[in-house]
């Protein structure tokens, strides 16, 4: 949402506005409690509610409440009970910090309550700016319960607080572990999967990986758009990085993305990667998406003159096979003054200082105040153009950014912390302060926004993490489904906000919901389906990615398919957990480098939370956790010593095969929004 902090007036008459959100995920209703509101109050026609429809638009509506007490005397306590019309079957931010008031829902009906102030004198009207997010039609109806004593309607509100819970904690598939610090441990490994260049055979820990797209140390430089662009007469060596996901482009959006956020977790929960035996690994991979960004920033003397946003294009998504055998050459998109990439370039700006603060190198603190200086120097600025964008073979945007002040803002508040120089202190206050470039702490947490990251750095204040988390929350029980495409990203990545909101608030409020979020994910549920491969034997199998398929058909399975260990797929597409592992599955089965960052971070968050409790399992991994896992480096291992040889065979032949044709690798994705505009 992008309203700002909300203020209220104590006036005789103030209007009370709900901004409903439809976000059409399936959770579970509270259930209230077994007294009805007749048994703590009165209904009757002296106190009521008027319903004026302000607007409506795609996804909300939104109405204007009055309640009116012509009762004769002073109400102390009310509920506002709202008759929808349909069957709602979500709701959320009812318990974020900026709502004045707190509501729950059963049915096609939502309850509303003052949280500060419930007194109303007679005669007079009440209400507050408030907004209400739920799933579910237009307002029809209201009327309000009312009673002279205070806190009367307590119990009945307790009764709701209560089933609105974090989650049930009991554990339905009690035949895995439930293990952080393997989780952990096991996350980082993806990463070795998707590495790009001429040092993939040396540093990845997979040995079905080998050195790919050498030729992208020549790589021609273009600007403007896949189909009428120019090519500059330049070369570039472009190698390295990481492919983006299932497919092999090499987007310096998503680069950038994963490195801030894996950088972060590593800064704020750095100890779990000590503990875990993780650091070392994740020092390669560090090392190894800073190396790819400085090559993207290209220099003129002192300057940067260009920054290369994309290596390959949407014809990549025609191949089916491994990248060592993908061998045609490959353009590199760059900024230009009409396509300035403010986003590209000002994130990977941010994820060059954080590489400094975390490992002191002043190299990529140089490269990073470069880029910014480089995106400071447009007055144009913007996100990457999507007129000149390069498109994939259908045509569609990739990547579509619709912000650029939040990667702005954080590039600058991770400057200020590196070099204390006010300039950039300066160059965050105005983005944040005047919300520029579609700055929003309510925005939700994805390689499109950075917004509540950005502020908390700027700001050494956890309000917006809390902010967006809560945002993000799609429900307080069952699996928090916010999209079809990647929930599990957007689920990993709401645990992630939240663990760092408690952690530099010294909070709790989410350890609970994370928990059980990831217990979901790791197996955890009526499905007994982990969506981590790799992880157990529940693990999904078969995800949409190029090189581990060791098939040359996304619809055919190989014999010789490779575990791609520590691999989040996109997971299920509704609350119900409606999933199917199935190689040609690119909404819920294909893995990339940002749906990994997250769960990163959450893993080295839960794993410190509750490295202490008893009953929790904080082993690190062994022998037997990576059987039928092809490995030619091992970080971690307790039992045995760094291998330099692969540690299995290739996996036994699949005992099914896919059910439907070969589908094509999808043009475009989902791009994260904020819930309201």
């Amino acid at each position: 949402m992008k309203n700002g902090k909300i203020k209220c007036k104590r006036i005789v008459s103030i209007v009370l506005t709900f901004a409903m959100i439809i976000s059409m995920i399936i959770v579970n209703p509270v259930r209230v409690s077994a007294k009805t509101l007749d048994d703590y109050g009165k209904c009757d026609s002296t106190v009521t509610g008027t319903i004026t429809m302000n607007g409506s638009g795609e996804g909300y509506h939104e109405i204007k409440i009055n309640v009116s007490n012509n009762s004769g005397k002073t109400i102390n306590d009310w509920i506002a009970v709202i008759d929808t019309g349909n069957k709602i079957s979500s709701l959320s931010n009812q318990n974020s910090d900026w709502n004045a008031l707190s509501y729950f829902y059963e049915g096609n009906i939502i309850y509303a309550y003052s949280k500060n102030n419930n007194v109303i004198a007679n005669g007079a009207s009440s209400g507050e700016l408030e907004k209400i997010c739920y799933s579910g039609s237009g307002v029809m109806s209201v009327k309000i319960y009312y009673s002279e004593q205070p806190d009367a309607f307590a119990d009945y509100k307790k009764s709701a607080s209560e089933s609105e819970s974090e989650g049930s904690e009991e554990i339905i598939n009690k035949e895995i572990e439930y293990n952080y610090a393997k989780l952990l441990q096991k996350s980082l490994y993806f990463y070795d999967a998707n590495m790009c260049g001429g040092d993939v055979t040396s540093k990845s820990a997979f040995s079905w990986r080998d050195d790919c797209h050498l030729q992208d140390k020549n790589a021609e430089v273009w600007v403007g758009s896949r189909n009428t662009g120019q090519y500059t007469g330049e070369t570039i060596d472009v190698s390295g990085g990481f492919h983006d996901a299932g497919d092999h482009i090499k987007f310096s959006i998503t680069n950038a993305y994963a490195s801030v956020m894996l950088g972060i977790a590593y800064k704020e929960f750095g100890s779990a990667f000590d503990e875990t035996d993780s650091s070392e690994h994740y020092k390669v991979i560090a090392d190894y998406f800073a190396d790819y960004l400085k090559k993207c920033t290209v220099l003129k003397g002192d300057k940067v003159d260009y920054f290369i946003y994309q290596v390959g294009d949407g014809d990549d998504h025609n191949y089916w096979g491994k990248p060592e055998n993908q061998t045609d050459s490959r353009k590199a998109y760059a900024t230009s003054a009409d396509n300035p990439a403010t986003d590209q370039v000002s994130l990977s700006a941010a994820a060059l200082a954080l590489h400094y603060i975390n490992f002191g190198d002043k190299v990529s603190l140089d490269y990073a105040k470069k880029l910014f200086a480089y995106a400071d120097s447009f007055e144009n600025k913007s996100q990457c153009d999507l007129d000149v964008v390069a498109k994939d073979s259908n045509g569609a945007d990739m990547y579509p950014s619709k912000s650029w002040g939040d990667d702005y803002a954080l590039a600058a508040a991770l400057l200020y912390e590196a070099e204390k120089d006010d300039k950039y202190k300066t160059a965050f206050k105005n983005i944040s302060d005047n919300k520029i470039g579609e700055y929003s702490i309510y925005s939700w947490l994805s390689w499109d926004d950075v917004s509540a990251i950005a502020d908390y750095y700027g700001k050494s204040d956890p309000y917006a993490l809390n902010v967006a988390a809560n945002n993000m929350k799609a429900s307080d029980t069952g699996y928090s489904c916010l999209l079809a495409w990647g929930s599990a990203r957007y689920n990993c990545n709401t645990q992630f906000l939240g663990l760092l909101y408690d952690k530099l608030s010294k909070n709790n409020k989410y350890g609970v919901w994370s928990t059980n979020q990831m217990n979901y994910l790791m197996g955890n549920n009526a499905m007994k389906q982990c969506f981590i491969v790799g992880y157990n034997d529940f693990s999904s199998k078969y995800p949409h990615h190029r090189a581990a398929s060791a098939s040359s058909d996304a619809g055919q399975l190989s014999d010789k398919h490779h575990n791609l260990m520590g691999a989040l797929v996109g997971g299920p597409s509704d609350a119900n957990g409606t999933y199917s592992d199935k190689q040609d599955d690119y909404v819920g089965n294909e893995v990339a480098l940002d749906y990994n960052a997250c769960l990163v971070g959450a893993a080295a968050a839960l794993y410190l939370l509750h490295k202490d409790d008893e009953g929790i399992a904080k082993s690190l991994m062994t022998k037997d956790d990576i059987k039928g896992v092809e490995l030619r480096k091992t970080y971690g291992l307790s039992d045995v010593a760094p291998t330099s040889e692969p540690t299995s065979a290739p996996t036994s032949t699949p005992t099914s095969t896919p059910t439907s044709t070969p589908t094509g690798t999808p043009t475009s994705e989902p791009t994260s929004a904020p819930t309201s505009t």
